[in-house]
């Protein structure tokens, strides 16, 4: 009887384990693919050369993913389009098996 019951509590901690193993894999990878979004959406912006359509469309994409995509932009007075700026993304970083859940931001600039 008490190595059922050890047999049991071991397959229970080893089942623990891998599914919070999996969990925080699938976490990492999700923060990932949030920074490589920002750092793409960051080169396509400053590619073309802050313009507003690029921006929507980088929202538009970011909404799909479940992410928000803010920009900032310093624009000088005697130019028509910004010359700097700063994309934040606001993402949502869970561990499920723990009920884990945070609003991460990320930002990056352009120049």
């Amino acid at each position: 009887m008490d190595n059922l019951i050890k047999g049991f509590l071991g397959a229970f901690f080893i089942l623990f384990i891998t599914f919070l193993g999996f969990g925080l894999i699938h976490a990492g990878m999700n923060a990932r693919n949030a920074d490589a979004f920002l750092t793409a959406s960051a080169k396509k912006i400053s590619n073309s050369n802050y313009s507003p359509l690029v921006m929507d469309a980088c929202q538009k994409e970011a909404k799909e993913k479940g992410y928000q995509l803010t920009f900032e932009s310093i624009q000088p007075g005697d130019r028509d389009r910004p010359v700097y700026g700063r994309l934040k993304l606001c993402y949502t970083f869970s561990v499920p098996i723990l009920s884990f859940t945070e609003e991460k931001v990320i930002t990056e600039d352009l120049g």
